[in-house]
């Protein structure tokens, strides 16, 4: 009788049982390089199969969308390819199904012209007229005439206190002939490089352009 009780509950001195399927299951466990079936597709996906396309069907059940509304949200974006049913670049479709987490301003920031349709880029560039011609009027913008104006004004400042360097300190502690000498020859040089400075500045007009910044991928403000 112990024996019927041990088949049917199962016995303290039963051999412990080895991990995985016991021998002789009908259903083997999957080989690691298995190929997964494709979330709403009946083909078989893997990562070079995602690359290829993904279907509007995927992109539903991936997204956690209706059908319908994928296929709104997609109606402006070109499918990588199109043999009967449309597949998407998966990178480009996410774009026009996920509303993006970061704040909309500072995205609006980084847009350019070129980022704007067609009926818009002229507001963007009339915006961009008004906000120079503030700040010009606001003396937040100069004209590089007057930039180099107020270097060259500058200029004259310190030549005119530099050269009395070597009769101000003579004055006061006394210098040799030989410092003397070498004091001119110094406040000379600094303003030679100083007056090539500024002839350079204005050969060379070195003084950015605001429109060039309109175009700088580097710039944020818009």
């Amino acid at each position: 009788m112990a024996d019927i009780f041990d088949d049917i509950l199962g016995s303290d001195n039963s051999p412990a049982r080895s991990r995985g399927r016991p021998k002789g299951s009908f259903k083997k466990a999957p080989p690691s390089n298995m190929k997964y079936k494709a979330i709403g597709d009946n083909k078989l996906l893997q990562l070079d199969d995602i690359y290829t396309g993904v279907s509007v069907d995927w992109l539903s059940k991936v997204f956690r969308m209706s059908r319908a509304a994928v296929v709104a949200s997609l109606a402006d974006c070109p499918p990588l390819r199109d043999g009967g049913a449309k597949h998407y670049d998966l990178a480009t479709a996410a774009a026009y199904l996920v509303d993006p987490v970061k704040d909309l301003q500072a995205a609006m920031k980084k847009l350019k012209a070129e980022d704007l349709p067609e009926n818009l880029r002229e507001s963007f560039w009339n915006a961009q007229i008004k906000e120079l011609k503030y700040q010009t009027l606001a003396g937040e913008l100069w004209p590089t005439q007057s930039v180099l104006k107020v270097l060259g004004d500058a200029f004259k400042s310190i030549r005119s206190h530099t050269m009395l360097w070597a009769d101000s300190v003579e004055e006061k502690g006394g210098l040799t002939p030989k410092q003397h000498s070498l004091l001119v020859g110094l406040v000379d040089q600094l303003l030679n490089e100083l007056h090539g400075a500024l002839v350079d500045i204005d050969k060379k007009s070195t003084t950015r352009s605001k429109i060039a910044d309109l175009y700088d991928t580097t710039d944020d403000a818009i």
